[in-house]
């Protein structure tokens, strides 16, 4: 009975440490193993060594600009509109998205996104900044993205990155 009990606190240790190292680059199922193969003394070791997560990775998006509910099916059937080349029925899609829950962060870089590929560099502007504003915060991605491609090239867009990806 001695034994099964501490193989199940081992086990459950080894749970807890992988849950801290799914918030850093070393991730969950590393964590896990490490701990419970080398010990979680070893585990929690070699979490803390481990950087966290960098800001605006799609992972954090995901935590910090979750879409819900019925929101989350406009914005994934918009995410297959965008995919197929219906740039104008994706912006219907996340129109709707945007209504049931505003101002999301993913919702409105996706509308800028869509914005650009229709040649509507104004508008696909005006999203960049409301994503930013919302707290967008991947701007490698603004950056080097393709379909961003014919705004870097604006006074605009120069304009924002200069003043540190804010509005004038």
């Amino acid at each position: 009975m001695g034994a099964f009990v501490l193989v199940v606190a081992f086990f459950v240790l080894a749970l807890i440490i992988a849950n801290q190292g799914g918030k850093r680059e070393i991730g969950f199922f590393p964590s896990f193993f490490i701990s419970l193969f080398f010990t979680p003394l070893i585990g929690i070791l070699i979490v803390l060594a481990s950087d966290k997560k960098k800001r605006g990775s799609r992972q954090e998006l995901n935590e910090s600009g979750s879409i819900f509910g019925e929101a989350k099916q406009f914005y994934d059937s918009a995410r297959t509109d965008y995919l197929g080349g219906n740039f104008s029925s994706a912006v219907n899609n996340l129109k709707v998205a945007n209504g049931l829950q505003p101002n999301s962060p993913l919702v409105l870089i996706g509308l800028a996104h869509n914005y650009a590929k229709m040649g509507n560099c104004d508008e696909s502007m005006d999203y960049i900044e409301r994503a930013v504003e919302t707290g967008y915060t991947n701007f490698k991605r603004i950056q080097t993205h393709d379909d961003f491609r014919s705004l870097r090239v604006t006074k605009d867009f120069e304009e924002f990155v200069k003043n540190g990806y804010r509005k004038n």
